[in-house]
């Protein structure tokens, strides 16, 4: 691959707060996940079919494609069962009286199944999606999935600048769970100097700006909801001061804040003072004595509603 295509991970338009998501996890999958392209489309199958599949209907869906390649990439020493791309449902007796095995997308499957289809198009997301809107409204649930999906954005891209790939990490779960528990992506092991294109920087930094935005205005979503929360003293590195960090013990909570963890049972700063190591660029941080208000701006760009100003809380 060019470096110059290597490179074409995220699509910025002209305005910093339009980005293709999109387009932006797919050229991030693809790129973090060495796969075939038959393992892309099993992977991309399943994640739009409701119910689990066998081989058969495997082979039966993709064109040009036998069913005994399907078993050979879904069994085969590195394939996408060893690998942990996807995981065995409860097996059936069919009428021959031999057993069906059912394959079904872990969180690394749904991840690498972006490369070929949007995020919200998943049917783990549509299951997640809408046991949210039942858990509050349809609102709070939009925005959740944003947050989930600015998160994933951020993460993957933090994984490309430092040149990780994640094929072989088996338990991608749990890795990312930890991930998001230590909030390693204010963790920055590159700079400005190292990154081998300044537009991947800038991006990041805009990312994580709006990500903030999404977590400050969920957070004030949940605390009207919810009667049960607690916050505790979190040092937020973009905002350089010691703000508050939302907790709570409801299933709506940990169905957004713990999405990864949720997502595969769904189917069944100050400008002056800027840490070096944070890689984050003045014109992409939000001012502590602005950033109700900045992060309400941010979410009427992203066309989302406007939120009251209240103090600050993140998810």
């Amino acid at each position: 691959m060019k470096k110059s295509q290597k490179l074409k991970i995220l699509h910025l338009s002209r305005a910093p707060e339009k980005i293709d998501l999109d387009k932006g996890l797919r050229g991030l999958s693809e790129d973090l996940f060495e796969i075939d392209d038959t393992s892309r489309a099993i992977l991309t199958l399943l994640g739009k079919k409701e119910d689990p599949l066998t081989q058969n209907l495997l082979s039966n869906h993709i064109s040009k494609v036998t069913r005994w390649s399907v078993r050979r990439h879904i069994f085969d020493p590195n394939g996408l069962l060893e690998n942990k791309f996807l995981y065995t449902s409860p097996a059936s007796k069919h009428k021959t009286e031999t057993t069906r095995k059912f394959f079904s997308l872990t969180f690394k499957g749904f991840v690498a199944s972006l490369a070929k289809m949007n995020f919200e198009e998943n049917i783990l997301i549509k299951f997640h999606h809408k046991g949210l809107v039942q858990e509050s409204n349809q609102m709070t649930a939009d925005l959740a999935i944003q947050y989930m999906k600015y998160n994933l954005t951020l993460i993957l891209l933090w994984h490309r600048i430092n040149g990780i790939k994640l094929t072989f990490i088996q338990d991608l779960e749990s890795y990312f769970s930890f991930f998001n528990q230590f909030h390693l992506y204010d963790k920055i092991p590159f700079t400005v100097e190292d990154t081998m294109n300044i537009s991947q920087f800038d991006l990041y930094s805009v990312i994580r700006r709006q990500f903030l935005a999404l977590q400050i205005s969920l957070a004030r979503i949940l605390q009207r909801i919810e009667k049960n929360d607690r916050t505790e003293l979190y040092e937020e590195p973009i905002l350089n001061k010691k703000i508050h960090l939302y907790k709570s013990n409801t299933s709506l909570y940990s169905g957004i804040r713990h999405w990864i963890v949720s997502l595969p049972f769904s189917q069944y700063l100050h400008p002056n003072r800027i840490p070096k190591i944070i890689g984050m660029t003045r014109g992409n941080v939000i001012d502590i004595r602005t950033s109700e208000l900045q992060s309400t701006l941010i979410l009427r760009k992203m066309n989302f509603i406007k939120f009251k100003r209240h103090p600050i809380v993140i998810l």
